[in-house]
């Protein structure tokens, strides 16, 4: 049975799971992985490189958990305004905007990480404040970028402390998702067991 829930996404029924045992049990081994990440070893690194290094690694995993979720919940990262219209975006973007104000990190990215129209479009949008704006673009163009051997702790001549603020926000944000979002659903179904 498919119906439409309050968010307006599209589900086979009303716990707002809408995929395999396969897809959930993927997306668990990931995101336990992101939250059990506490370091990485690097040798003949700077002590303020590793630590962006680490960061960077931290939102490569909490981003694909993050894809695993969306999977999971059958949503389309380009359909979450509904769902992230629940969080406290504004704020979340307010502390990127600290950590850089310059704009240094997504400045680079833009020109150096090969993104997509979708990813371009968000990108531009949070560089130039404006609405409407999908925030997780700006986890997944931090992963692509990072991902694919163009961002580093110092790139753009930013310094890695505030790669590792954004990602630390980024990655923050990411989980006060997931945990809430699949918190509601496994309470609902509960509730339905008992």
């Amino acid at each position: 049975m498919s119906r439409v829930n309050p968010l307006g996404i599209q589900q086979s029924h009303k716990f707002g799971i809408l995929t395999t045992v396969g897809h959930v049990n993927r997306f668990k081994a990931r995101y336990r992985a992101a939250r059990a990440l506490e370091g990485i070893e690097l040798k003949d690194f700077s002590a303020a490189t590793g630590p962006g290094y680490l960061a960077l690694t931290r939102i490569l995993y909490t981003y694909s958990a993050f894809e695993l979720f969306l999977c999971a919940i059958g949503v389309k990262q380009k359909k979450l305004e509904k769902l992230l219209a629940r969080y406290p975006v504004d704020d979340w973007i307010k502390q990127l905007k600290k950590a850089d104000a310059s704009d240094i990190i997504y400045n680079f990215v833009l020109a150096h990480g090969s993104l997509d129209g979708s990813h371009k479009h968000h990108v531009l949008q949070y560089l130039a404040s404006r609405k409407p704006m999908n925030y997780t673009f700006l986890a997944s163009v931090i992963r692509h970028t990072f991902a694919h051997g163009h961002l580093t702790p110092g790139s753009g001549k930013a310094s890695p402390g505030q790669v590792e603020v954004i990602c630390s926000v980024l990655t923050q944000s990411l989980f006060c998702i997931m945990d809430r979002e699949f918190e509601e659903r496994m309470v609902a179904l509960q509730r339905a067991a008992t």
